[in-house]
């Protein structure tokens, strides 16, 4: 148990900035908005 919590918490960090980064991405190009 003492390494289940960690290791959660450690997994949501992951998944919330991996789509963070995606989101950030494709945000950042916006090839439809390139006026």
């Amino acid at each position: 148990m003492l390494i289940g919590d960690p290791l959660d918490t450690l997994l949501n960090l992951g998944t919330f900035a991996f789509i963070g980064a995606m989101i950030w991405l494709v945000m950042r190009k916006d090839p439809e908005d390139g006026d």
